[in-house]
């Protein structure tokens, strides 16, 4: 018989916490400029990207290939070894968009924002990246949150409408004029 202690309990929560891929998804990919986040724990491309390779929805079909931001990463390498094979990847030339641009065997490619580790509101962060009226690309959301990290109000404004309106009535007023009726004369300009 085997006894299970609290603490063994806890210690392997922790485990499962620790790697637990962090990876948020549009609801609608294509539609905005980024398709989701992932937030990679370390810099290290070979452990991070075989990491989400071996963990990636298997739905969406088999990652064949990536091509990732330098500046995310303390390497480049050429190909990445995961559980199941070797895939290819390469980095964006000249570029600082903080994304990785994943290709599928199902044609499909996805444009994830790269979240920086230890960011200190990695999660929130995600979040905005896959709200469906997101229309940041990946370094502005990165130098938005940056910005603001002191303010969360002010980056929440950015998405949030709070249902007030400057007319101050029930209806929004129309600066559109009906066409003159047939007879009336028309408008003198």
């Amino acid at each position: 018989m085997t006894s299970h202690t609290a603490s063994e309990s806890v210690a392997s929560t922790q485990e499962d916490k620790r790697h637990r891929l962090r990876l948020e998804l549009s609801p609608s990919p294509g539609q905005s400029p980024v398709d989701g986040a992932w937030w990679p724990r370390t810099r290290d491309i070979d452990l991070e990207l075989a990491d989400l390779v071996d963990h990636f929805p298997d739905h969406l079909g088999r990652i064949y290939r990536a091509l990732y931001s330098r500046s995310d990463w303390t390497s480049h390498p050429r190909s990445v070894a995961t559980a199941r094979r070797r895939i290819r990847t390469a980095a964006f030339p000249r570029d600082d968009t903080h994304l990785i641009l994943l290709s599928f065997s199902t044609r499909r490619s996805l444009r994830l924002l790269v979240v920086p580790p230890g960011h200190a509101t990695g999660e929130r962060l995600m979040q905005w990246a896959t709200h469906p009226l997101n229309r940041l690309t990946g370094a502005q959301l990165l130098s938005t949150r940056a910005e603001s990290e002191d303010d969360d109000e002010e980056f929440d404004d950015l998405w949030s409408d709070v249902g007030g309106n400057w007319w101050q009535g029930s209806r929004a007023p129309s600066f559109r004029t009906d066409p003159p009726a047939e007879g009336d004369p028309p408008p003198s300009s």
